[in-house]
Order: C-alpha cells, then sequence, then structure tokens
C-alpha cells in the first residue's frame, strides 16, 4: 500500500486566487478566459483586415438603385425613409380594394347558387325510365343499360334488368303497359340497389360537395365584412369632424361613427 501512495491522486487543484493588492482589479484571469478574449480579438481583426480591403478595392463609379435611397452620415450607413402615400392616395386605394372585393364577391354568389341548384335534388329518388324492347330472352340478356341512354357505369352493374315476356312473338316491339311486350327496364328504387361501393362513392362526393358549399358561404359573408371595414376606413380618410359612437355591440368590438353633416351654402 505504501507504493500506491504516490499513485493516487488525494490533492484536490486549486487555481490561484488575485492577491489581495490587485483585489481592486476584479477576478484573476485564468488561461480559459484569455483563450476566449484572444479569439474574440482575432475575429475582430480579420473583420476589420476584409472591410479595408474591400475599401481599397472599391470602384469609385460603381452605381446600384439602392444609393438614391441610402447615404452615409458621420462614417454611419442611413437609409432614408419610404415616402409615405398621402390621403388621396390611401383613398384610392382603398376604392380599388373594394372594387376587387366586390367582383370576387359577386362571383363567389353565383358559385354558391349553381352548388345550390346542383344539390336540391341530390338525395331524392330517382323516377325516371329507359325502356329498350328487344326480340327474345337471348337479346334482352345482352343489352348493356351502360350504353344506352345517361346511365351512369356504377349504377348499369348494380341494378338488374326486368324481363317482361311476351304473349306473342308476331308483336317484338309491344310495350308492357300496352301490350305486354319483351322488356328490359330500370327499376324504381335506384338507391336500394347500389352497391355498398358504389353507395360510399356517391357519400363521398355529397359530403365534398356540402362541404365545399359550406367554405364558400363563409368566404362569401368574409368579404361582405372586410368590404364593409374598407367603406369605414375609406370614409375615416376623409375630411370632416366625426366621433366615435359605438365600441361593444351585443359582446362584439365594433367601429361605427358619426360625421358631422356639412351645410350646404
Amino acid at each position: 500500500m505504501s507504493g500506491l501512495r504516490h499513485v493516487l491522486k488525494t490533492r484536490t487543484y486549486r487555481e490561484r486566487a488575485q492577491p489581495a493588492s490587485r483585489a481592486h482589479l476584479g477576478l484573476l484571469e485564468k488561461k480559459k478566459d484569455y483563450k476566449l478574449r484572444a479569439k474574440d480579438f482575432h475575429k475582430k481583426e480579420d473583420a476589420i483586415k476584409k472591410l479595408r480591403q474591400k475599401a481599397a478595392l472599391k470602384n469609385p463609379d460603381e452605381f446600384y438603385f439602392k444609393m438614391t435611397n441610402t447615404s452615409t452620415q458621420g462614417g454611419v450607413h442611413r437609409k432614408q425613409a419610404a415616402e409615405q402615400p398621402t390621403a388621396d392616395d390611401m383613398r384610392q386605394f382603398k376604392r380599388e380594394d373594394a372594387g376587387y372585393l366586390m367582383v370576387k364577391q359577386t362571383a363567389e354568389a353565383k358559385k354558391i347558387e349553381r352548388l345550390q341548384a346542383s344539390l336540391h335534388m341530390l338525395d331524392a329518388p330517382l323516377r325516371n325510365k329507359h325502356t329498350v324492347f328487344v326480340d327474345d330472352d337471348k337479346s334482352a340478356r345482352a343489352v348493356d343499360p351502360s350504353m344506352r341512354g345517361a346511365t351512369p357505369a356504377e349504377l348499369a352493374s348494380s341494378r338488374p334488368l326486368r324481363l317482361t315476356a311476351s304473349s306473342t312473338s308476331d308483336e317484338p316491339f309491344a310495350a308492357p303497359e300496352e301490350r305486354n311486350g319483351l322488356a328490359a327496364a330500370d327499376d324504381d328504387t335506384v338507391g336500394a340497389r347500389l352497391s355498398r361501393k358504389a353507395q360510399a362513392k356517391l357519400d363521398r362526393a355529397r359530403t365534398q360537395q356540402y362541404e365545399e358549399l359550406e367554405q364558400r358561404r363563409m368566404r362569401h359573408d368574409r368579404m361582405g365584412r372586410t368590404i364593409q371595414r374598407i367603406g369605414i376606413e375609406k370614409a375615416l380618410l376623409s375630411k370632416g369632424p366625426r366621433r366615435k359612437v359605438k365600441s361593444v355591440v351585443d359582446g362584439v368590438a365594433t367601429k361605427a361613427f358619426k360625421f358631422r353633416q356639412r351645410r350646404k351654402k
């Protein structure tokens, strides 16, 4: 054990403290502090060197358009403030914004009207019929409803044909209501004979259309509120005294102003 006494580290390393005579200078700088200070000094030194080199190689005839809005005052690069629009310019801007929004709101209203018209009879059962007259049973089974009329393919594949036998072979083109001839007709209850896949597809399409309708209504209302706000801001830019008469209506903060009417001379 006596041989391991010099191998094991028993004393805690301690940094030298600042002498009492130099206590007014603050903490004694250590090597890690010196390294940080030297690194920062050389970084600044390199930056100044690059700037001096850039100034030495600068072309005195160089010009770019940003120079018209900037200047150097006392060695400090300053940017001039941009010219602010006048009250007349702001009123013109508000007028153009309101006109653009009114055009878009009108177009949105027309889209909403067309979408509502297409969704009115979406859930109503189909009552139309399409009767195809054939000669015999073989021709009746060979009829493809999707190739005749405007029957969608997904509806035609899920709807079986209704066949009516003919009592006489001399009248192959007789209608089933009048002469009891051979016919292939669509059923009235179309929705009940849809497959699950086709019904799910129709439900998804209907849901998407109703969501689109709701979004367009919200957009239309939001445009109306924006047009009203622009009108208030435009009126506030006009001349004449005004005062605020309402701040909260039904718990909602609003901007309502009253302008003094000018008397005509």
